[in-house]
């Protein structure tokens, strides 16, 4: 079988973003929970052969990680393939996590991971350098420069929110996804704001007891991340 296309995918429409309310935060979660309730034996177990996939990684030094950042947006959309078929009355299986490694969109995948890590190192280099370039340990934020960083960060966050489903449902071009994700992270902020201070609650929530209750809560996150995405670009994933 031949290696899909390795930069350009094939030429599809832009998808039109709609603008969700504010209440829409809180039902995405909802519907994540619906779409966990329908296989949540399969979806736990994805989550722990994630994880087993990251432990595993962590012992080749260095390498490891940077794979796994790389390949994170892979990941990511075998996860949401997952939740699109149970959406649409299909089956979840433990191979959905490794749905993204033989999808048309693969290439352009790992390119939009290797982009990740690039911000993110170039990120943490401007952190210790807002830190004075301090020895480990001394390390001292300055306030401002915090803030600073804080708001850099956020329109790298908003382009990249959506950029993975972009490109693996909609087809689009790495650069046009990051621009219609950023898009759609501000016309949506305030349903985006409700969704993400549910989330770190829930995650809190899960963490209390030894962790376990992230096993229930990650899957529900994953699986609204889906439903939010399938509501702001409804006609992208056919």
């Amino acid at each position: 079988m031949a290696d899909p296309s390795p930069i350009t995918p094939t030429k599809t429409p832009e998808p039109r973003i709609h603008t969700a309310k504010a209440g829409d935060g809180s039902a995405w979660i909802g519907a994540g929970w619906t779409l966990f309730r329908q296989s949540p034996g399969i979806w736990v177990g994805i989550l722990l052969l994630f994880v087993v996939i990251n432990l595993a990684a962590g012992f080749v030094p260095l390498i490891g990680s940077l794979a796994m950042t790389v390949l994170g947006p892979v990941f990511t959309l075998g996860w949401l393939l997952g939740a699109h078929d149970l959406d649409t009355g299909k089956n979840l299986s433990a191979g959905h996590l490794f749905a993204g490694f033989s999808h048309p969109a693969r290439n352009n995948l790992i390119l939009l991971g290797g982009l990740q890590l690039l911000i993110t190192f170039g990120a943490g280099l401007l952190a210790l350098s807002i830190g004075g370039g301090a020895l480990p340990g001394e390390v001292s934020v300055d306030p401002t420069g915090l803030l600073i960083l804080l708001m850099l960060l956020v329109p790298v966050i908003a382009a990249f929110l959506f950029a993975t489903p972009l490109v693996g449902f909609a087809r689009q071009p790495l650069a046009t996804a990051l621009r219609l994700s950023f898009n759609a992270c501000f016309s949506n902020w305030l349903p985006l704001l409700v969704w993400s201070l549910l989330a770190f609650a829930l995650l809190l929530l899960g963490a209390l007891p030894f962790g376990l209750g992230l096993l229930v809560v990650a899957p529900v996150l994953a699986a609204s991340y889906y439903r939010m995405y399938a509501a702001i670009f409804a006609e992208a994933t056919a």
